[in-house]
């Protein structure tokens, strides 16, 4: 009885935050220049934003596992660290979209495309390892690569058919708070999961070592 009311408030939880985000698309403002075409873009940029906070975050608790070895804090890297490369993958997916309803093709070879394609390979290559690799130290290690691979990779990367950001440039007030609205909703609802999943199927932590 217990563990069927867990499920309704999880299942009760998910489904308010997918009501807040189906409302902010619905009422999100219409661009002069994209019209509607700006919710494919706002959901690939607050994909990306939150992709790249989650990756953010574990880098910061990688550190932490790495200078302690806490098992505490090494139980919530990975779901941490899937999560995000699952809002990031789900972000570059909506920008092939974008590109080829925007533009007509997806260029395969523009540096941001490719530099994209790289971090999502780094990060599966990380998680894979992290996985294999029973020292918690170098798991902490691993964890930090992707929010340092985005910082590096992205550092020199060049705008070709990708254009600068509609919603930071734009001057509408709307347009921004609709979008970090959505932000919020994203960045909240994985939290939430990451720590639905993180009770769910990790071990209880030992005490440090």
């Amino acid at each position: 009885m217990k563990i069927n009311n867990i499920y309704k408030k999880n299942w009760f939880v998910a489904s308010v935050f997918v009501i807040l985000f189906l409302v902010n698309i619905i009422i999100i403002p219409q661009e002069k220049t994209l019209g509607e075409g700006i919710i494919l873009i706002y959901i690939h940029v607050a994909l990306i934003f939150s992709g790249t906070v989650g990756f953010l975050i574990s880098a910061l608790l990688g550190v932490g596992v790495f200078f302690s070895a806490n098992k505490h804090l090494q139980s919530w890297l990975f779901y941490l660290s899937l999560f995000s490369l699952i809002l990031y993958f789900l972000g570059i997916g909506l920008s092939m979209i974008a590109s080829a309803i925007f533009w007509g093709a997806i260029n395969w070879t523009e540096p941001y495309m490719v530099v994209s394609l790289q971090i999502i390979s780094i990060t599966i290559i990380v998680l894979v390892a992290a996985g294999l690799i029973p020292n918690i130290r170098l798991k902490g290690f691993l964890n930090i690569i992707p929010f340092v691979s985005i910082l590096l990779l992205m550092q020199d990367n060049k705008l070709i058919l990708h254009p600068d950001s509609p919603i930071r440039n734009s001057g509408s007030l709307a347009i921004k708070f609709s979008f970090y609205s959505l932000l919020f909703i994203i960045l909240t609802f994985t939290i939430w999961l990451v720590w639905i999943f993180r009770g769910k199927y990790s071990k209880p932590p030992n005490r440090l070592s």
